[in-house]
């Protein structure tokens, strides 16, 4: 198979800058480029178009648990949040409050404790605005078991 590429000046400049540093042929470098991407789009999960462009805030609750789809998983944790925070917010005193973070979303949205890290990681100021409203530090919950026997969405 033959390839022809069009580069626009800059980056052909920065092809040119990584090959005479690396020492790398140019058929091997782009092979390799090529194989790789390709690779890397097969290894991603696939959706079909009508989950990608889904409002996943409209889904029902029960339909939404069962789902694997990713912004079926960022509903479901954004919900996780919201109710505890909802709870929280009508708790008569920090004894019985629940500090929100990896655990408790990931107990309550039922959701991967690695996309539960991503999802506070983009969400910090939310996270950290709720709790510090409260005083809730990350030992707050210590002992308390899982918030799905207090808390459910």
């Amino acid at each position: 198979m033959e390839i022809q590429l069009i580069l626009n000046k800059e980056d052909e400049d920065l092809i040119n800058e990584v090959l005479s540093q690396s020492g790398i042929e140019k058929d091997d470098f782009y092979r390799t480029a090529i194989v790789s991407y390709a690779k890397n789009i097969l290894s991603k999960p696939k959706q079909s178009t009508s989950q990608n462009n889904k409002d996943w805030s409209e889904v029902p609750s029960e339909e939404l648990k069962g789902s694997k789809a990713r912004g079926a998983i960022e509903e479901r944790i954004y919900r996780a949040f919201q109710a505890i925070a909802n709870y929280n917010d009508n708790a008569p005193s920090n004894n019985e409050r629940w500090y929100i973070g990896n655990v408790t979303l990931r107990q309550l949205s039922g959701s991967n404790g690695q996309v539960v890290s991503d999802w506070i990681k983009r969400h910090q100021m939310l996270v950290d605005d709720h709790n510090n409203k409260y005083g809730l530090g990350q030992y707050h919950n210590k002992g308390r078991g899982d918030v799905t026997n207090v808390i459910s969405w």
